[in-house]
């Protein structure tokens, strides 16, 4: 619905408002976290789209409100980005999202970490086959965030359900059946080598947009 987005940010604003009003300094913090704000506030120097003005008017409503938020001692607005650059740089002042911090990519001890927290129900089930190099896992993952080695783990299973569905060419399967099904380790391999090339897919496209931008 038209306008639906700039009632939104209002009415989220607007909670935080009330509270102070009705509680004053005894008002509970709000937190409002916008996940890819990018997404809806681009920076409009970069994209040429007919959403543009949808996108400037979300922008120009989260601006009004966040400028008020120096009446409100209530509310802690978190946003969040993989691209800074796309965000609309107003946004970006002192006195509104002025504070950037950078969470690095996890080096190998996080990613072993991450990797051991899905894989600690295929091993409690003795559904993790004895071939899983999990060094080499590792380092083929290398340079992912901790989604893609999340991911990476979850997929897994969907990938041993799904040779299991071709090679029996049906769905139905028994229990004794889903106890023999084991993750093998060309299902962590597969699934990082397209994690990799999606990656460079992605890096390739932004270093085609910033050399477009730049002849601007």
């Amino acid at each position: 619905m038209l306008g639906q987005s700039e009632q939104n940010i209002r009415d989220l604003f607007e909670e935080a408002r009330q509270d102070q009003q009705k509680f004053g300094a005894n008002s509970a913090l709000l937190i409002s976290v916008f996940d890819e704000i990018d997404a809806v506030c681009k920076n409009r120097a970069q994209i040429n789209s007919v959403r543009d003005n949808v996108h400037d008017n979300v922008t120009a409503q989260l601006l009004a409100e966040i400028d008020g938020m120096i009446y409100l001692d209530n509310i802690l607005l978190i946003s969040t980005t993989n691209i800074l650059e796309a965000i609309d740089p107003v946004l970006l002042r002192q006195g509104r999202i002025e504070k950037a911090i950078k969470v690095e990519l996890p080096n190998a001890a996080a990613r072993s970490a991450i990797f051991d927290i899905y894989t600690q129900a295929l091993i409690l089930n003795a559904a993790l086959h004895q071939d899983v190099d999990i060094n080499n896992i590792i380092r083929r993952t290398e340079g992912m965030t901790a989604a893609h080695v999340e991911q990476i783990g979850q997929l897994a299973v969907h990938a041993v359900m799904r040779r299991d569905i071709l090679r029996r060419d049906k769905f139905d399967i028994t229990e004794e059946q889903t106890e023999a099904l084991e993750v093998c380790n060309r299902d962590f391999i597969v699934l990082a080598l397209i994690y990799r090339y999606i990656r460079k897919g992605r890096e390739g496209r932004k270093e085609r947009d910033i050399y477009e931008e730049r002849k601007r």
